[in-house]
């Protein structure tokens, strides 16, 4: 379209892709950015001068383009873990953990107040089934290495007791497919003395821990509560706790995303802008070859929303595209 014509006249919008190359330099598929809100093109010319010495005043008599570096630089406000990962030098992984039933860490030789003690895994908890004693029994009469299993069920389904805090009883070790809760489940020990009834089936509870210190068992609650997402204890103000004991927990399972920072050394791949211009002309640029990096500061807390920019410095590629080495650009 010739000028001048008002048409000519552009408001940008678009999509920003990234195809990242993997270890071995293929392209692995275009990714969507997501909003980018910025997208500027720079292109530094670095220039070389010749001075003629024919007269007292040095005159340039001569300029060649030394060196070429076109750039582009752009800033997206979509924070998923690819993004991030991006921003990191890393890649995402995702990672699976299976539950766990049982599980022992040793806490702090001393328990400070107000501080978070972390166990060292993620949606921890702890299984637990309330129960009603018979007569003449107690919490006492449930040692640990009691087990519990429905009464009409093979006894190859049960649980084993870690400690039995008055009516609550927590449980560790599961073997077999699961208990479920018809009437008259009871608690065994030593295989077949009948100790208490519980009519709800074990439950896993992500409020609750046991700490032992010497032979004393501790709930969550005044001395401390729990952290579940995090995996972590907090040690309250009126805490019994001393420090030294033991921490017993079970896990859910847990599914979560993970990027190991600066796990690369460099970040390259091809980058394609494709133009939804409500005025002007329609565009997309590809560049075969750039080398993103961060650029400024990432906000993690403001009171604006949190953006990331990075610089994409656009290299030669001679081997896959001699005819365009640096980038194309279509106009439709």
């Amino acid at each position: 379209m010739t000028t001048p014509n008002p048409s000519n006249y552009t408001l940008g919008k678009g999509v920003l892709y990234f195809d990242r190359f993997d270890a071995n330099g293929n392209l692995t598929g275009e990714r969507d950015l997501g909003n980018a809100p910025e997208l500027q093109f720079n292109m530094t010319i670095e220039m070389l001068d010749h001075l003629s010495s024919r007269a007292g005043i040095g005159a340039k008599d001569m300029q060649v383009t030394k060196m070429v570096t076109p750039t582009f630089s752009f800033t997206l406000d979509e924070f998923d873990d690819a993004n991030l990962s991006m921003l990191f030098y890393g890649t995402p992984a995702e990672i699976t953990v299976a539950a766990t039933d049982y599980n022992t860490v040793a806490m702090p030789a001393v328990a400070a107040k107000n501080l978070y003690v972390s166990l060292g895994k993620r949606q921890i908890g702890i299984w637990k089934v309330v129960v009603a004693y018979e007569a003449g029994k107690s919490a006492t009469d449930l040692v640990a290495g009691s087990t519990i299993a429905p009464v009409a069920t093979v006894i190859t389904n049960t649980w084993d007791v870690i400690a039995a805090i008055g009516n609550n009883v927590y449980l560790k070790n599961k073997v077999g497919t699961g208990l479920t809760a018809p009437t008259g489940n009871i608690f065994v020990a030593a295989g077949t003395d009948k100790i208490a009834t519980y009519t709800v089936a074990p439950a896993f509870d992500s409020q609750s821990v046991l700490v032992k210190e010497g032979l004393v068992w501790t709930e969550a609650g005044t001395s401390f509560t729990v952290d579940s997402v995090l995996g972590r204890l907090k040690i309250n103000d009126a805490s019994v706790l001393v420090g030294g004991g033991t921490a017993y927990f079970a896990t859910a399972a847990d599914t979560y995303k993970q990027i190991k920072v600066l796990e690369k050394t460099s970040l390259r791949g091809k980058l394609r802008f494709v133009s939804e211009n409500p005025e002007g002309s329609q565009y997309q640029f590809q560049a075969w070859n750039c080398s993103l990096k961060p650029n400024g500061d990432t906000a993690f807390i403001s009171d604006n929303w949190a953006q990331v920019k990075f610089t994409a410095e656009v290299l030669r590629d001679l081997v896959n595209h001699p005819d365009c080495p640096f980038m194309e650009v279509l106009i439709s």
